[in-house]
């Protein structure tokens, strides 16, 4: 059988703390909207609802860990981006 030592993290490797049992809050257990930048995926229920909960996760993560003054530079920037660098 082939070496799995591969498998085991480093000695070094630092573990994340734990998150606490709320982080994800009441809402986890709701299906959360699809946002309309996902609307192609309307067509497959189970691609969609990921999507649906992966920005919903994503939009927490930006509520709870970023500054409002951060998010919104970062919307100015990207809604006056015109796809060059």
């Amino acid at each position: 059988m082939e070496d799995l030592d591969f498998l085991e993290p480093e000695p070094d490797l630092e573990v994340p703390p734990d998150l606490p049992d709320d982080f994800l809050g009441e809402d986890c257990f709701t299906e959360p909207e699809l946002p309309d930048d996902f609307a192609w995926a309307k067509a497959a229920p189970n691609i969609a609802g990921a999507f649906a909960r992966l920005a919903s996760v994503l939009d927490k993560i930006e509520r709870d860990w970023f500054p409002a003054e951060v998010c919104a530079c970062v919307r100015e920037q990207i809604q006056a981006w015109n796809g060059t660098d």
